[in-house]
């Protein structure tokens, strides 16, 4: 068992994120189509990527650790 490699930056690559009225929401980690908000409360649940598009989000994008579902969104919308 190799021990964790506390002090190595991870590599991050350029992921989709929806934003919607200033809130950035990022793509759950193993949960397809789920999006996660910061906070507590009502930001906590993951929202769908149906229910953010239909509240007005837009796409952007930033540099986080690689999901393995988003790379699908890549090829299939205009980001």
């Amino acid at each position: 068992m190799n021990p964790m490699k506390l002090n190595e930056t991870q590599e991050t690559t350029m992921q989709p994120v929806l934003k919607l009225e200033g809130i950035v929401y990022l793509p759950h980690y193993v949960q397809p189509n789920r999006w996660c908000g910061p906070g507590t409360n009502e930001f906590t649940e993951p929202f769908t990527t149906e229910e953010l598009i239909n509240k007005g989000a837009v796409w952007s994008s930033y540099p986080l650790w690689p999901r393995r579902w988003t790379e699908l969104l890549w090829t299939t919308q205009s980001l």
